[in-house]
């Protein structure tokens, strides 16, 4: 998905969502800021659940970036990490899956899986991808194609991992906490003094993505960064650690020819190390989040280069994660609610001359995979014009 170099139309991000089906469906977990008065019959209780949903079978299409990737291996493990609440009268779940995208329509049939097993209605759940760029592709992007069998698997273990987080329910405490780490965000779109043509040739861009480390052409990142780094902590009333629930604001850290949970695992690792929760039973599930990060990611292009690595950002928000933890005033019981919301995205059509010049375009490039961006946009452009029509 992301080039170095490359020059991002508003016609190309519109039609990275509108592949993912058109609206947005936003569900946001709702947690009681503050402990109320505690009934004589309510009981917070929390139950959680790591299973694994790395393929079984090899080679594999690996998407994220413009041309389809294959792997034949997994550097580390991928996970769907659960997370069942219910305070009493009602009972959420929450799984973060270490994938790219996953279309609306795989996890409607995972939720309704989880539902006949769990009995949790079906928008009482929270399904999301942490857009690792090294997981199997399980939704169409650019030229990566679902593999059928991998995304029937993931649903299944999906909907069992949710299933196994409900039959771990006890009685819990719940706590919270917001910090930040400013130095594993920063914004990757800059704005440019000399303005170059779009890959495809209808317009002259003056966002650059990916630029390049100290670019003499750029004068200033694109918009701001979030640094943010929220927590929601789970605890046995007697202080085991049950979960923990990020969220973050940042890219993938690698993309790579091979699978990997990317900064997202790497983060779950190292957090439970230094809160000393390896060996708790049941097993202590720390999980991490993706935010709003369409223009953010871990390099730093207003400075010489910098390593960063998937290791290297999941240690930083780990240890702030970690001193953030240590302060984390939990509460023995909490309101809980879901709520959910679908936004629909105006999306501006390609002309129809742009349309006729892709066509060309695809059609010189006929038999062979597409090369170079002007052929890349070429598909895109006509790919968006024939989803518009049939919406």
């Amino acid at each position: 998905m992301d080039k170095p170099g490359e020059r991002i139309s508003r016609r190309t991000l519109l039609r990275r969502t509108a592949r993912a089906g058109g609206a947005l469906c936003v569900p946001s977990l709702l947690v009681g800021c503050k402990s109320a008065p505690i009934g004589p019959q309510q009981v917070f209780r929390a139950g959680a659940h790591t299973i694994d949903i790395t393929p079984r079978k090899f080679p594999i299409s690996v998407n994220g970036l413009m041309q389809d990737r294959v792997a034949t291996q997994a550097f580390d493990p991928l996970h769907a990490r659960c997370l069942v609440l219910d305070d009493g009268r009602t009972r959420i779940a929450i799984a973060i899956c270490d994938s790219l995208l996953i279309s609306g329509e795989l996890m409607d049939e995972a939720k309704a899986l989880a539902q006949r097993a769990t009995g949790i209605p079906a928008n009482g759940m929270l399904i999301a991808a942490t857009h690792t760029h090294s997981a199997p592709t399980v939704t169409p992007v650019f030229q990566s194609e679902p593999d059928a069998d991998y995304s029937r698997f993931l649903v299944e273990q999906i909907a069992g991992g949710i299933a196994r987080a409900n039959q771990n329910l006890a009685p819990a405490r719940v706590g919270w906490a917001v910090t930040q780490d400013p130095t594993q965000t920063f914004c990757r779109l800059w704005i440019v003094r000399q303005p170059g043509a779009n890959p495809f040739g209808s317009q002259t861009d003056r966002i650059v993505m990916h630029p390049g480390y100290r670019n003499p052409n750029c004068i200033e990142p694109a918009g701001p960064t979030d640094p943010t780094l929220t927590l929601l902590s789970v605890q046995s009333p007697n202080g085991r650690p049950i979960a923990l629930l990020a969220n973050y604001t940042m890219h993938y850290a690698q993309d790579e020819p091979y699978l990997s949970a990317d900064y997202f695992g790497y983060f779950a690792d190292k957090f439970t190390k230094l809160i000393g929760a390896e060996n708790v039973q049941p097993a202590f599930v720390a999980m991490m989040c993706n935010g709003a990060q369409g223009d953010a990611h871990c390099f730093d292009y207003g400075r010489p280069k910098q390593p960063r690595t998937r290791d290297s950002v999941a240690k930083s928000l780990a240890r702030a994660a970690a001193a953030a933890y240590g302060k984390i005033e939990h509460h023995d019981w909490v309101p809980l609610a879901l709520r959910e919301r679908s936004l629909n995205l105006g999306v501006r059509l390609p002309e129809e001359s742009e349309v006729v010049a892709a066509r060309e375009t695809l059609e010189k490039a006929k038999g062979r995979a597409l090369q170079g961006l002007p052929e890349i946009y070429a598909r895109e452009t006509v790919l968006l014009s024939q989803y518009l029509w049939e919406v």
